[in-house]
């Protein structure tokens, strides 16, 4: 899954555990037990989700770093790494 999609099933998920918890359906206001098993799934689904994101995430700033041209000091010619002369501010 890309970014988009993992944060799309994140959102849904959430708001599937929102919805459980805007309407419960216990007894003095909490979740009956049927709620409490969906909201646990949901919540395990969400833990996976955000594992999920964070390697997209590390994956996506890597491949962007492959992706950046390299910084060369020195005259680009001779291959040196080299830092060039010292520029004065005055």
């Amino acid at each position: 899954m890309r970014m988009r999609e993992l944060l799309e099933t994140r959102a849904s998920t959430v708001q599937a555990m929102r919805q459980i918890t805007d309407h419960p359906a216990g007894e003095g206001g909490d979740l009956s037990d049927e709620q409490v098993q969906a909201f646990d799934k949901h919540k395990a689904e969400l833990a996976a989700c955000e594992k999920r994101i964070e390697r997209q995430a590390l994956l996506d700033d890597a491949e962007r770093r492959l992706a950046a041209p390299a910084i060369v000091h020195g005259n680009g010619r001779d291959g040196s790494s080299r830092p060039g002369p010292a520029i004065s501010p005055w």
